[in-house]
């Protein structure tokens, strides 16, 4: 075990993290119902949806329900295809299309995770920014309509599992199997410019060296639709779409409709509707009503590269999580 490490070893582990009986003891009691209540404040919820989410955790209806679905709530951390069939039927049983019951059960889990990063000796700013993803996506769901107020369910158990931290400026998930590597994921909020890049990266390979040293010196991947060929053609040199996927060695392509979630707020709006509010809309909007195609692009960051752009001073030890 490698200098850092402790026994308990739950982040980045890959394939899902099983409670203990202790654990699950503990998530289905009332306790963690309570360190839910803390993480709606800490994690600055809109103001409606904040009321709401306390609302439901006093209540006896969701307590019951809670504990009724035992079973489906503790495999929520487990693997991808286990937790996906698990939030089915979670969603199933709380029939709430705002979103609002399945985001209040999840932050109750969340509270779990919680536990597993302080084991595991990972700094609690660290965990918040990671768990930030939760208002993060209900402000832009609210940003499309008042509902529903949560839409992203299914992206939950990932950061459940405590498979994926952000570490500045991104998110960074850990992938076994036969070909590990670690995916780089990009928060709306994220800054894409050459020196808080780096040092998201930086970040990230010293993380992985206390945490996941399994994952050292793995490739970092990342599918986006920042990194679709096309956009190159439409921007101006001295864009910074264009600077990010110059740190990338792009190998492949998927067309969707993804990026319309992105310039518009929505997926399901017309070609001709898009927005012509900035010049990255405008050139997307004639460039599909033009009978162009986008999608998302997948590369591997070239490190070196980026690192050289962005010299930075030698990090400190502690830095990457550590207390």
């Amino acid at each position: 075990m490698m200098a850092g490490m402790t026994p308990s070893g739950h982040i980045g582990r890959t394939g899902g993290n099983a409670p203990t009986r202790e654990e699950t003891d503990w998530l289905l009691s009332g306790q963690s119902l309570m360190a839910a209540h803390g993480l709606v404040d800490q994690l600055d919820f809109p103001a409606m949806v904040g009321d709401r989410l306390h609302a439901l955790l006093r209540s006896d209806d969701f307590d019951t329900v809670f504990r009724q679905c035992a079973t489906a709530v503790v495999r929520l951390f487990g693997p991808s295809e286990e937790a996906q069939e698990a939030l089915g039927r979670l969603l199933y049983r709380l029939d709430d299309p705002s979103g609002t019951a399945i985001l209040a059960l999840q932050l109750c889990c969340a509270a779990l995770t919680r536990r597993w990063y302080a084991a595991d000796g990972v700094a609690d700013d660290i965990y918040l920014a990671t768990m930030g993803w939760f208002p993060r996506f209900v402000r832009w769901q609210l940003r499309a309509g008042p509902l529903p107020v949560f839409a992203e369910e299914g992206w939950a158990p990932r950061l459940l599992s405590a498979s994926i931290v952000r570490l500045d400026q991104f998110e960074f998930e850990f992938v076994g199997g036969d070909h590990p590597f670690i995916s780089l994921h990009i928060p709306d909020d994220a800054v894409l410019e050459p020196g808080p890049m780096a040092h998201s990266v930086r970040l990230c390979r010293a993380f992985v060296d206390r945490y996941v040293p399994s994952l050292h010196g793995c490739p970092i991947r990342c599918w986006s639709w920042l990194l679709f060929p096309a956009l190159a053609r439409l921007l101006p040199p001295t864009s910074r779409i264009r600077r990010f996927q110059r740190f990338f060695t792009i190998d492949g392509l998927f067309y969707s409709t993804d990026y319309k979630k992105w310039i518009a707020g929505r997926e399901d709006i017309g070609d001709v509707d898009l927005p012509r509010s900035t010049s990255l809309q405008r050139a997307v909007r004639t460039y599909v009503c033009g009978g162009g195609r986008l999608g998302i692009g997948a590369g591997t960051l070239e490190e070196r590269l980026l690192l050289a752009d962005s010299p930075l001073p030698a990090m400190d030890k502690t830095e990457g999580g550590g207390r």
